[in-house]
């Protein structure tokens, strides 16, 4: 039982993290390079907003 259950967890994770990889490649952007696709970086003070993608850590493809 606990087997099934384990490799039914497994199998769930790996077919997620194809259909995942599938839509980040289909959504037409790539990661912001100034923050490193987190949307924030840390300036001189505190963590700031990045500008260049607006806080989504991601930019359109050029």
């Amino acid at each position: 039982m606990f087997i099934r259950l384990f490799v039914f967890a497994i199998l769930f994770g790996i077919v997620w993290f194809i259909v995942k990889l599938v839509m980040n490649a289909a959504d037409g952007t790539v990661k912001c390079s100034r923050c490193d696709g987190k949307g924030y970086w840390y300036g001189a003070r505190e963590r700031e907003r990045c500008d260049w993608c607006k806080g989504s850590g991601r930019l359109p493809k050029r």
